[in-house]
């Protein structure tokens, strides 16, 4: 593949979370997924250990984009020390429930379809932020007659703007009153840029004996819009080849 390419994930699942300076009793959850808990995610899947260095995929730009942001949970959790004699302090911990997004890598062509192919057939198990996190369906995209390894055209930013719908149909059904939706963006962008936050999610190294992170600036692009099929005004499927001229709600009527 010639040209700029970028690889996708889906990242979707019940339980999904991306902390960025959560640390000890309270763990946050970012509105969307971290460039540093992706990176991870990659790294696990084409097999590399916490000691190994992630400088080629650090250099990747990153961008996400929100399907379902799903709805904040608070769980307590309780633990013991590692001998069972002392009990740990009460720890605070946040997810997102039914939460769905699409993150988008590119960079470096080979990088890229070394990531696709390990997204597929992972060297070790993927989670959604933390272990107890798990997908609901594969990260990793099929390849097509159009596009075998899987990739496709253009930059992160490029291949979200230009992608379809990915919510559930339940979802897009529960938002039926919305003819359209906006689809948040956010995406690397330079520091002092117009907008931009700095979120402490670039990794150095993940080893647990020294993990140490850099500041990243993200922004916040023009969201994604895309026509609900499910809206108010959108074309409803023709069910008369199926129902015939039956009514089904006839029974729920008042007699005359």
């Amino acid at each position: 593949m010639t040209g700029t390419s970028s690889v996708l994930l889906t990242l979707s699942g019940p339980l999904q979370s991306w902390g960025a300076d959560s640390r000890f009793t309270v763990r946050f959850t970012r509105p969307q997924p971290t460039k540093s808990g992706v990176i991870g995610l990659v790294a696990s899947a084409l097999g590399r250990s916490r000691q190994e260095p992630v400088d080629d995929l650090v250099g990747l730009v990153f961008a996400v984009r929100t399907e379902q942001p799903g709805t904040l949970l608070e769980d307590f959790q309780v633990s013991l020390s590692q001998d069972k004699s002392k009990r740990m302090p009460l720890s605070r911990r946040y997810y997102l429930a039914d939460a769905h997004f699409t993150a988008a890598l590119s960079g470096d062509p080979e990088l890229l379809v070394a990531i696709a192919d390990a997204l597929m057939v992972p060297k070790y198990p993927l989670f959604l932020g933390r272990r107890s996190c798990l997908p609901d369906r594969p990260i990793g995209q099929r390849g097509t007659d159009d596009s075998p390894t899987g990739l496709l055209a253009g930059t992160a930013v490029e291949a979200l703007n230009n992608l379809p719908l990915r919510s559930s149909e339940t979802y897009q059904r529960r938002h039926g009153k919305e003819q359209k939706f906006r689809l948040e963006l956010h995406a690397d962008a330079k520091p002092g840029a117009p907008g931009a936050e700095l979120l402490r999610d670039l990794p150095v190294s993940f080893d647990p004996r020294h993990r140490q992170y850099l500041p990243r600036a993200t922004v916040r692009l023009g969201d994604v819009v895309i026509p609900n099929p499910h809206g108010q005004g959108a074309s409803k499927p023709d069910l008369g080849g199926i129902l015939g001229d039956h009514d089904p709600m006839i029974p729920m009527e008042p007699a005359s």
